[in-house]
């Protein structure tokens, strides 16, 4: 079993169906913590050298009792764009995979409304680009790279269809190594920039069995993005 399938199975297996504290959660606020999410995202990267692309993206969260959560996520989308260092034009067009777990901790504090914390770890995977140089072109690889992320924020239900929320985001990644030719290395900077903060804004529209219409916007941070997808709940 590859890697995307292992993701994609983990996903599954948080939604499986709530046990009674997942019932109870929902009866407290109408907030469920126990979803299945598939969904395109679209990343326009701000004063980069990365061109936007639109990408899969899978999420799964599963409670473990009325104020605790395991979550997971998978992203695959192109990184294409190039830069120039003196000479030597760096250009690349590839798919990457973003993928993150972690855990998180929600708190009712109203009738509908949800404050939560999450921590995860976040890992990035390699991509290969290309080096034109004076004397020709020289293939590179961009190595994965890997951090974790912090995030606060709230949730609240209006009514019995509809449901907001917002939260600050702040990643931390490691930079990633490039190296061309026989590994040697190579500073690409201003290509990849994977350590930044964001403001995500979201919503829900909720049909009454469980599934939903779920929208995500990223207006804060160097890679700005548009999430469009369903959601299961349970």
């Amino acid at each position: 079993m590859n890697r995307n399938s292992l993701i994609l199975a983990a996903g599954l297996a948080l939604a499986l169906p709530a046990t009674g504290a997942m019932a109870q959660q929902s009866s407290v606020t109408g907030i469920s913590w126990s979803y299945f999410d598939i969904a395109a995202q679209h990343v326009s990267p701000d004063e980069s050298a990365l061109e936007s692309n639109t990408g899969l993206a899978l999420r799964g969260s599963g409670m473990i009792n009325p104020n605790w959560h395991l979550f997971l996520g998978w992203n695959r989308g192109k990184l294409e764009g190039g830069t120039h260092i003196g000479d030597n034009e760096i250009a690349i067009d590839e798919d990457i995979n973003r993928f993150h777990f972690g855990l998180g901790y929600n708190l009712p504090v109203a009738a509908r409304t949800d404050l939560f914390a999450r921590v995860a770890y976040e890992r990035v995977s390699s991509a290969d680009f290309l080096v034109t140089t004076p004397a020709g072109v020289i293939g590179g690889e961009l190595e994965g790279t890997e951090g974790y992320s912090l995030e606060v924020g709230v949730r609240s239900a209006l009514g019995r269809n509809w449901e907001v929320g917002g939260s600050l985001r702040h990643i931390f990644m490691d930079d990633p190594e490039a190296t061309i030719g026989a590994g040697d290395a190579i500073n690409i900077g201003g290509l990849v920039d994977d350590d930044h903060t964001a403001l995500v804004l979201n919503g829900q529209y909720k049909f009454n069995n469980g599934w939903g219409v779920i929208a995500e916007a990223d207006v804060g941070s160097a890679y700005q993005s548009l999430l469009l997808g369903v959601r299961l709940s349970y």
